[in-house]
């Protein structure tokens, strides 16, 4: 959730009227400011997937069989 009274760039791409994806800038709590630094991607079409197919619409088993090493950090 982002912090109210912040103003920060948002890009979100549209492709025939329908939602694609929102970038976030990093915020860098050095200068109190955002950077041009892709932070965060969010995600609402299922014509983006990496190498493995995994993206939109898999299921945590789909990315389990693609990434056997994987690993969940939480923060």
């Amino acid at each position: 959730m982002r912090e109210e009274g912040i103003e920060e760039t948002l890009y979100t791409v549209y492709e025939n009227g329908q939602e694609m994806l929102k970038l976030f800038s990093t915020y860098d709590f050095e200068t109190n400011e955002f950077t041009d630094i892709i932070g965060d991607i969010l995600l609402f079409s299922d014509k983006f997937k990496t190498a493995e197919g995994i993206g939109v619409g898999s299921t945590i088993e789909d990315f389990k069989r693609a990434y056997p090493d994987f690993s969940i950090w939480y923060t």
